[in-house]
């Protein structure tokens, strides 16, 4: 599965499923809004209801009382008509608002404008009849034969307590209801919060899994490739990391083999320069020796020259087998013991002819002792530092070679007086093929000699720096090695 495939589907799983609790609870909230809008209903209903119940009580106890009294409080007759006609709206009211589905409040309201207005009707008739006649002892009769058409108005208390009562039975059903809506909403969310803690807790182990682990495989296959070490089986799957995984394991077999023809044409080519090399120095050696007959001044001058160049070209023939060894990681030091001191003078020695040829004296500050390490490793880092210190110093100028020993360690220090070094030198100088200020001098050299230097002198577990001289024109180059245990 592609990358892009498992980042979809890990983005479109959390919104799918947020997006299914958005509806559920956006429907539980239209319910407890829809709940909360009939309870509104009906709580104006019921003002509306209560209104109903005390114009009703008022208009049927103000009805009595006018007739109570005798028939001859006109003023209480008046209000009593007026709470009526109350009465009456409010029932209209109600009933405009009333659902055909409340029975126990229709069946009221029909008993109320069945049996009780009429009755009050009825009531309010006879009182404004009585209310034109004169004798007040027709006003008592016509009280007495009322009186169950007054019993009559009196039945909505009754009817009331009942539309009350069955109104308190429906808001319970309605708060239950709400109470479990709400509940229902809390658990949503809570359900919403733990459900992304935990899916945001797989979906990173997911991808930490199924991403950053191979991505770091990848980085380590990366490093060995570089190394041109095993980077192991391949990739399983089929997404873009695995692809880049088979390129390179493709790339280091391909690297391999180059590498294995690289290293048998440079031992080839090294073989093929050693045999005229050793053929030409054994021939200069004789001419030194005066084998063929006397020489010449200028003939062993330029004998010297010619053998001078050769050293080198040997020194560069072993730095580069020295990298071809080191790039394959086949490189052993044979450790030895020796006296420090003795070898740097034959150093010193072996490069005298080109010092003076420079115009270059060089000095030798070293006490005797003996070091445990690599000989021939040592005298060829030593060759090169000197070597180095003869090209940049101007003539007529000192290199000082020093050696020094502590309780820890030992060190050995080439002291030129040249110009110093760049900032940039001083960042490419140990790097390999770095010709520093070689190529502003016209020097050539194959830029090797003191990584070469440098990796010698860390094989040992020691530190090769480069410094300026304190207060003085020129460069020290200070190698340090611990005394082996």
């Amino acid at each position: 599965m592609k990358i892009w495939q498992k980042t979809l589907i890990l983005a479109l799983i959390p919104v799918s499923l947020n997006a299914y609790g958005v509806v559920l609870m956006q429907d539980a909230i239209s319910r407890l809004s829809n709940a909360v809008q009939l309870e509104q209903t009906e709580a104006n209903g019921f003002r509306l209801l209560n209104r109903l119940y005390v114009s009703l009580v008022s208009a049927s106890g103000l009805f009595s009382g006018y007739l109570s009294s005798g028939a001859t409080d006109s003023f209480r007759l008046k209000q009593a008509n007026e709470t009526f006609a109350t009465a009456k709206d409010c029932l209209k009211q109600i009933r405009a608002q009333t659902p055909h589905d409340q029975s126990v409040l229709a069946q009221s309201l029909d008993d109320l404008e069945n049996q009780s207005i009429p009755a009050l009707e009825r009531l309010r008739n006879q009182c404004l009849k009585m209310d034109n006649q004169a004798g007040g002892e027709n006003k008592l009769l016509a009280l007495y034969q009322l009186k169950p058409l007054i019993r009559q108005a009196s039945r909505i208390n009754d009817i009331y307590t009942a539309v009350v009562e069955d109104s308190d039975k429906q808001r319970q059903v309605r708060i239950l209801e709400q109470t479990q809506l709400v509940a229902r909403i809390r658990s949503l969310v809570l359900s919403c919060l733990v459900f992304n803690i935990v899916f945001s807790a797989v979906a990173l182990y997911l991808f930490r899994r199924s991403l950053l682990l191979r991505l770091q495989v990848i980085l380590a296959r990366s490093k060995a490739l570089a190394e041109l070490e095993d980077v192991g089986p391949a990739l399983s799957g089929v997404d873009e990391f695995a692809e880049i995984d088979n390129c390179i394991v493709e790339a280091r077999t391909e690297l391999v083999a180059a590498e294995k023809f690289r290293s048998q044409v440079v031992a080839m080519v090294a073989h093929d320069m050693r045999s005229p090399l050793a053929s030409a120095m054994t021939s200069l050696e004789m001419l030194e020796e005066k084998f063929f007959g006397p020489l010449t001044p200028e003939a062993e001058k330029k004998i010297g020259s010619i053998t001078t160049s050769l050293n080198r070209l040997v020194l560069l023939i072993d730095e580069f087998l020295d990298l071809d060894k080191l790039r394959r990681k086949d490189l052993e030091l044979e450790v030895s013991e020796f006296i420090l001191s003795e070898m740097i003078v034959d150093v010193v020695a072996s490069l005298e002819a080109m010092a003076t040829k420079n115009g270059i004296k060089i000095e030798v500050k070293a006490v005797a002792f003996a070091v445990s390490a690599d000989k021939a490793r040592m005298r060829q880092v030593l060759t090169n530092l000197l070597s180095n210190a003869i090209k940049f110093s101007p003539r007529d100028t000192t290199i000082v070679v020093s050696a020094g020993s502590t309780a820890k360690q030992w060190s050995l220090s080439v002291i030129d007086q040249g110009k110093g070094l760049s900032e940039q030198a001083k960042k490419e100088l140990f790097q390999p093929y770095a010709p520093s200020e070689a190529s502003a001098l016209a020097i050539k050299g194959s830029g090797l000699g003191l990584f070469i230097c440098r990796w010698f002198t860390e094989a040992h577990g020691g530190k090769l720096e480069a410094r300026p001289n304190q207060g003085q024109p020129g460069t020290t180059f200070c190698l340090t090695v611990p005394h082996a245990q």
